[in-house]
């Protein structure tokens, strides 16, 4: 997706692995159905709050918001009045929208990211500003 979108701009792609998908561990690969059949209450946990499972042998749900809040930071203090791209998965998009706009990570299945959607921030004056929330407009 990055390299569609810088194509004709030459602009430079950065890849950042704060950015990275979350490491399902046992459950990669796995449907939601066979994860919810085999891991029950770790599933309806997972539908509660995230941030209070980690998949066997994978990331936690904490890991992932240590990771996109240490993106946030650094890209707001290396880029400061700059507009940037951002193409990553759909759970770090949540997060970093969950992370923005300060909700408990409890409200992460209270909405949704569809595939090549976008999502706008903006940051000003020590504060984020959600100004557009998964738009899909521009997909014909």
């Amino acid at each position: 997706t990055a390299n569609i979108l810088t194509a004709d701009s030459g602009e430079k792609i950065v890849i950042d692995n704060d950015l990275i998908e979350i490491d399902f561990g046992d459950w990669e690969g796995l449907s939601k159905k066979e994860v919810e059949n085999k891991w029950k209450k770790t599933w309806d946990q997972l539908q509660k709050d995230p941030a209070k499972i980690t998949p066997p042998n994978g990331e936690s749900f904490n890991s992932v918001i240590a990771r996109a809040k240490n993106f946030l930071t650094e890209v707001v203090s290396k880029h400061p009045n700059e507009l940037i791209a951002i193409i990553t998965h759909e759970i770090i998009i949540k997060v970093l929208v969950i992370i923005v706009i300060q909700l408990k990570t409890s409200s992460y299945h209270s909405f949704e990211i569809k595939n090549s959607s976008l999502t706008t921030v903006c940051f000003n004056k020590d504060k984020y500003l959600l100004k557009e929330l998964n738009n899909t407009s521009h997909i014909l």
